[in-house]
C-alpha cells in the first residue's frame, strides 16, 4: 500500500458534538493524498458511532478499550501514521479548506523545518468568532517564546515524521496536561520550527475543552516547562519567582500579587537579553528576539499612557528591529489607549 502524503492524527474522548464538522473539513482537504487516524479514547457517548458511519475509506480508527488520556492516545496515532507529514487537529476544531496544502507546500520549500503551525481563528461552542490567535513566525521567536509557552497552536502543527521517528519523539504520558509544551522543546532540538501568518484553523473555545475543564492543573504543569526552559538564562535580577507573572503579562492577563508593571517591564528586557548572551543566535536572531522582547512591552496593556522618553525610546528600538513586529505592536498599543479615551469620556 502507497504511503500517504499526509497522516492526520486525533484524539477523542466523548467528542460526539463537533466531531463531524472537525471530520467534515478534513475530508474536504485540497490536499487529499492523507489518511486520517482517530484514536477513540474511551467515549461512552455517540463518537463510536459516528466514526462507524463516516464512508471515508481514508479514515483509520483505533479504539481504546478504557480511557487512556491523550499523551498515549496520541502516541498510539504517532505509532501508526504512514505519512511523510503528520498533522495534529483536535476533534472540536474546524481545518480550513487549503490547511495542508498551504503546509505541505511551505515545508517541501523548507526542509529543515520539522514543524509548522499556523494562526488559528478563534470561535466559542456556538462557531460565533471570537478573534485571531497568531504565534512567532520565526525559529528564533518561538525558541525565546518557549520560556514562557507553547510556540505554536497544538492542532495547527505539521510536523515532519522523519524528525519523530528517527528521535523516537513521543508525548510523556506522565504529562497529565500541557503535553504539547512539554513536547515542543524536545522536538526542536532537532530541527527549526515557523508558523504561518494566516489562520489556517478554527480553535474553539469552550467551557468543556480539555484546556478550559483543568486551567488550574494546566498552569501547573506548564510552569514546571517554564522553570526548566528558563533556568539557564535566570539573574538575580529575573530571579524564578517572577515568571509566573512574566508568562501573564505574555498572555495579556493580570494578577493581584504582580510586582509593579514597570518593574515586569525591565525584567522581561533583561531576561531577553540574558537568553541573547547565552544562545546561540545569529546576528538577525539576536534582532528578532529584541524585537519581540520590546514588542511584548509595547502590548502590555499597563504600558499605555502618554507618550514619555522610555516609550518613545523602545518604539524606536522596536521599529529599529523589526518594523513588521513593531507595527502590530504599536497597532495594539493604540487600540488600547484610543479605548480608554473613549472610557474616560462623560
Amino acid at each position: 500500500m502507497t504511503a500517504p502524503l499526509v497522516s492526520v492524527v486525533m484524539a477523542v474522548h466523548n467528542g460526539e458534538r463537533h466531531l463531524g464538522a472537525a471530520l467534515a473539513s478534513i475530508r474536504a482537504q485540497t490536499c487529499a493524498d492523507l489518511e486520517i487516524l482517530v484514536i477513540d479514547d474511551g467515549s461512552s457517548d455517540a463518537t463510536g458511532q459516528l466514526l462507524d458511519q463516516c464512508p471515508d475509506l481514508r479514515l483509520r480508527v483505533i479504539r481504546n478499550s478504557e480511557r487512556l488520556g491523550l499523551a498515549r492516545s496520541l502516541n498510539s496515532g504517532l505509532d501508526c501514521a504512514r505519512g511523510r507529514y503528520i498533522a495534529r487537529m483536535d476533534a472540536d476544531d474546524i481545518c480550513h479548506l487549503r490547511r495542508f496544502e498551504e503546509q505541505v507546500r511551505f515545508m517541501e520549500s523548507r526542509p529543515e523545518v520539522g514543524v509548522l503551525g499556523a494562526a488559528c481563528r478563534l470561535i466559542d461552542d456556538d462557531g460565533k468568532f471570537l478573534g485571531i490567535a497568531r504565534h512567532p513566525g520565526s525559529d528564533a521567536a518561538m525558541r525565546w517564546r518557549l520560556l514562557f509557552g507553547p510556540p505554536l497552536a497544538h492542532p495547527s502543527a505539521m510536523m515532519r515524521a522523519e524528525v519523530l521517528h528517527r528521535h523516537g519523539l513521543r508525548y510523556d504520558p506522565a504529562w497529565p496536561v500541557a503535553q504539547d509544551y512539554e513536547f515542543w522543546p524536545r522536538l526542536l532540538r532537532h530541527c527549526r520550527g515557523a508558523n504561518l501568518a494566516e489562520p489556517l484553523l478554527d480553535y474553539r473555545l469552550h467551557g468543556q475543552s480539555a484546556s478550559a475543564a483543568r486551567r488550574g492543573e494546566q498552569e501547573n504543569w506548564a510552569h514546571r516547562v517554564c522553570e526548566r526552559e528558563s533556568a539557564p538564562f535566570l539573574t538575580p535580577a529575573v530571579p524564578p519567582a517572577v515568571l509566573p507573572h512574566l508568562r501573564r503579562m505574555l498572555a495579556g492577563t493580570a494578577h493581584p500579587d504582580a510586582p509593579p508593571a514597570s518593574q515586569l517591564r525591565s525584567q522581561l528586557l533583561l531576561l531577553a537579553e540574558s537568553y541573547i548572551r547565552q544562545a546561540d543566535l545569529g546576528r538577525q536572531e539576536r534582532r528578532c528576539v529584541r524585537a519581540e522582547a520590546v514588542a511584548t512591552v509595547l502590548a502590555d496593556g499597563a504600558f499605555v499612557r502618554p507618550p514619555n522618553a522610555y516609550s518613545v525610546f523602545l518604539v524606536r528600538q522596536a521599529f529599529g528591529l523589526a518594523p513588521g513586529v513593531a507595527a502590530r505592536a504599536c497597532g495594539s498599543l493604540l487600540r488600547h489607549y484610543l479605548g480608554r479615551q473613549l472610557k474616560s469620556k462623560p
